[in-house]
């Protein structure tokens, strides 16, 4: 995979604790990843999950969509239609020539890779058919919720033989495995149950 420029969403704060998490959450659920979507401006991923449970909040259907910072495209299609990487060609004093020398070397690098984009170090975007524990906010106006948290400390856990890694955000950039939580136990001591 290949990053893009970093960019970060300073709304999202960097949380401490998983009672932070709950905190800053309108909905925390378990669901399995049915569709994933870029929106227009392919900075974002929209995840569509078919919801198993509620923790907290509450939803209409038994899915959710939520919204994650960044996404995972096509090289090709970053180097030919992402405005990131226009801009990148596109510098100021550039003749059309170099723009153009420019747009084929980048096309000839990452063709046939995938790019991410607007992805900071730690942050995951969800994949197909995997279960997930996920903590979001209400998008105003909206049915749609944005995911909580960012880097390391996002809201957001595989759920794998019913456990999910332990939420230590200081932690999560050691490369060694990480102790295993229940899921259940988990949201109930996050939740101060």
């Amino acid at each position: 995979v290949v990053m893009s420029r970093i960019q970060a969403d300073w709304a999202n704060p960097l949380l401490e604790n998983s009672r932070d998490l709950v905190e800053q959450s309108d909905l925390i659920g378990r669901g399995k990843v049915m569709e994933k979507i870029i929106n227009e401006r392919g900075d974002q991923t929209g995840v569509l999950y078919k919801v198993t449970k509620v923790y907290k909040g509450e939803i209409a259907e038994n899915q959710v969509l939520v919204w994650y910072d960044g996404c995972y495209i096509k090289g090709e299609d970053y180097v030919l239609n992402h405005e990131d990487a226009q801009a990148g060609f596109e510098k100021e004093g550039s003749s059309p020539k170099e723009v153009l020398e420019a747009r084929e070397k980048a096309l000839e690098e990452l063709s046939g890779k995938i790019v991410g984009v607007g992805l900071v170090e730690g942050q995951q975007i969800p994949e197909l058919g995997e279960t997930y524990l996920f903590f979001a906010w209400s998008i105003p106006e909206s049915s749609e919720y944005g995911g909580t948290g960012h880097e390391y400390a996002q809201g957001l856990f595989l759920i794998h033989n019913e456990k999910i890694q332990n939420f230590e955000p200081k932690a999560k950039g050691i490369k060694e495995p990480k102790s295993q939580i229940d899921v259940e136990l988990f949201v109930n001591k996050a939740m101060g149950k």
